[in-house]
């Protein structure tokens, strides 16, 4: 007798803590992505993901390797048969010296909408005004992302 008491009163507390809970919901919702990929060329990063209502590009340095990017100058100049977007980033580089230097990457991205082939253009200028120009092969395509 009481075993069955016992395991009344375990499953009426099992029931009681069983009540639904209200979660509050979240507000993260889908927003439209160029995904930069097939990255080919000289120190060239995993992926690029440039976001085309915020002011932010993520870049895979590697597969497992993320950095967020404050974009700036964002123009769109798509149409129905390319992509075709650029966009500016400053790039914060600490020196040996412990001091740091400010790069500023001026990103020129194509593609064919049909085949996602493009390429990718990245010039780098220093703050002595030094410029590097590095030239990608890579694909594009229009994707979206919970933000």
């Amino acid at each position: 007798m009481k075993n069955l008491l016992f395991a009344l009163g375990l499953l009426a507390v099992v029931a009681s803590s069983c009540d639904e809970k209200v979660w509050p919901m979240s507000e993260l919702e889908l927003v439209p992505v160029y995904s930069v990929t097939e990255i080919v060329g000289t120190d060239a990063p995993f992926a690029l993901e440039v976001y085309k209502e915020k002011s932010l590009a993520i870049t895979f340095v590697k597969q497992d390797l993320l950095e967020s990017t404050e974009t700036y100058d964002y123009i769109d100049a798509s149409d129905e048969v390319n992509y075709g977007f650029t966009f500016s980033a400053k790039e914060e580089i600490l020196l040996e010296d412990s001091t740091t230097t400010i790069h500023t990457l001026d990103y020129e991205i194509s593609a064919d909408k049909a085949t996602g082939v493009g390429s990718m253009t990245i010039t780098t200028t220093e703050e002595d005004a030094t410029v590097t120009t590095l030239v990608y092969t890579a694909e594009v395509a229009e994707e979206e992302r919970y933000n």
